[in-house]
């Protein structure tokens, strides 16, 4: 996540994908521990936009193109920002989303960058409508600390999904020629230009 950050800054790309405000400010993330790139020095700086650059060299070499490499970004920062979503805890204890500017620049993010609809994901994450033995459905109300759990267990699952889907492509431009016995190297190619920057 660092150095795709680091990348997309260094590409003037804050903006399209909302590690930028609007005003130029630079976006910090819950689940980056707060992590700036403002206060790296420049070879720190220079060691993440190297990563950067073969996290791109391994997507081009498994035949990524431009626009699924735009929708790997767009999603890995969507799932950042969902850990940004904020919650305090109303007078009867119950979770209740916290609307900031800061929160609002979220909510744009994740409905940019995922495509969700947030008030339904803010309602979602706030409540739930189990089933109680067969009777009427009722809607019930999460906790402070069951909207964050819920928060959590939404951003883990995308990331597994997203995971998966890098996986079998990689698997299908290994498999595109079986009889090729070359694949093993291929393998190790793509080790070595970076196969773990695909695992972040």
């Amino acid at each position: 996540f660092y150095y795709l950050i680091a990348g997309l800054y260094e590409q003037n790309k804050g903006k399209e994908f909302f590690i930028q405000s609007e005003e130029g400010f630079e976006i910090r993330f819950n689940y980056l521990k707060n992590f700036s790139l403002s206060k790296l020095d420049e070879t720190h700086r220079q060691q993440l936009l190297d990563k950067y650059d073969e996290l791109i060299n391994a997507l081009n070499y498994i035949a990524f193109m431009e626009s699924e490499q735009t929708e790997l970004f767009s999603i890995l920062l969507g799932i950042l920002h969902v850990g940004n979503l904020k919650f305090k805890a109303n007078e009867e204890g119950y979770a209740k989303f916290v609307y900031t500017s800061d929160t609002k620049h979220t909510l744009l993010a994740i409905s940019n960058l995922l495509g969700i609809n947030t008030s339904a994901l803010i309602e979602s994450l706030t409540t739930s409508l189990p089933t109680a033995g067969g009777r009427d459905e009722f809607l019930r109300n999460h906790t402070l600390e069951g909207a964050l759990d819920a928060r959590d267990a939404l951003a883990k699952h995308v990331y597994f999904k997203l995971f998966s889907w890098v996986v079998n492509k990689i698997n299908k431009t290994l498999s595109y020629d079986k009889t090729n016995s070359s694949n093993k190297s291929h393998l190790s190619e793509i080790k070595e230009i970076g196969l773990k920057a695909l695992i972040f």
